[in-house]
């Protein structure tokens, strides 16, 4: 436990400063940030458990009445969850209104099973770059009546990740590791928004995930398309 660290979040937008980038860029932020969960599964009291001074150390009786060391509790599972989320993040706004970002994440999951004498591993890094546009008063475009003072604004916005995942299992008696899954996914996202009115909005999207594994087993590369429109009432005024 006390060799975990504290999670912590930065930011940084004073980039906006240098001149070169004050030319090109409205806003620019640099973020990084680390999160660590510690989990202890199910566990349970031992009953004949005899404490030997102060803390948790002690012993047990076995199966033939000897003394064994052990804790307080029978632990069946402790699990640790790190990410970098995102390790290092940049999101920008150009001049033209035009919004870009790009994150790189590193995730690592940890999982002890007590019973078992095993440690699985799965850890992934996933490289993001988006782009956004918004099209203000695009009705003008249209040429359809601007209603009040509401802004008929297009929201366009463009998303890729690129996702590697691998899983291990360490044997802890037998010192063996071995690589079970390992997954390549590329996802790629388009969306636009139009905004009728305050009550209305029409979107339309495209979202295309592509699967491909890194190990020989059962599982094939396959792919997954999602393409439509959708029309959204909002009774909030």
């Amino acid at each position: 436990m006390l060799s975990l660290l504290p999670n912590w979040r930065l930011s940084y937008d004073g980039l906006v400063q240098i001149p070169f980038i004050r030319r090109h860029f409205k806003t620019m932020t640099l973020s990084h940030q680390y999160r660590c969960v510690y989990t202890v599964g199910t566990y349970q009291s031992h009953l004949s458990w005899v404490g030997i001074g102060r803390g948790d150390r002690g012993y047990i009786k076995d199966a033939s009445g000897d003394p064994r060391p052990s804790s307080p509790y029978d632990i069946a599972s402790v699990s640790i969850t790190e990410a970098f989320s995102p390790l290092i993040g940049i999101d920008a706004m150009f001049l033209n209104n035009v919004t870009a970002g790009l994150k790189y994440q590193k995730t690592r999951n940890l999982n002890l099973n007590i019973t078992s004498y095993q440690v699985v591993e799965t850890h992934s890094g996933e490289f993001t770059v988006s782009l956004g546009y918004k099209y203000a008063e695009f009705n003008k475009v249209l040429k359809m009546r601007k209603k009040g003072d509401f802004s008929n604004d297009l929201m366009l916005r463009f998303d890729y990740s690129r996702r590697r995942t691998q899983s291990l299992i360490r044997k802890i008696e037998n010192a063996y590791t071995q690589l079970t899954a390992g997954t390549m996914t590329q996802s790629l996202q388009f969306s636009a928004d139009y905004a009728f009115s305050r009550a209305v909005t029409v979107r339309a999207y495209y979202d295309l995930q592509i699967n491909t594994p890194l190990i020989s087993n059962n599982s094939y590369p396959t792919s997954n398309a999602d393409y439509g429109i959708s029309l959204r009432f909002s009774l909030a005024q």
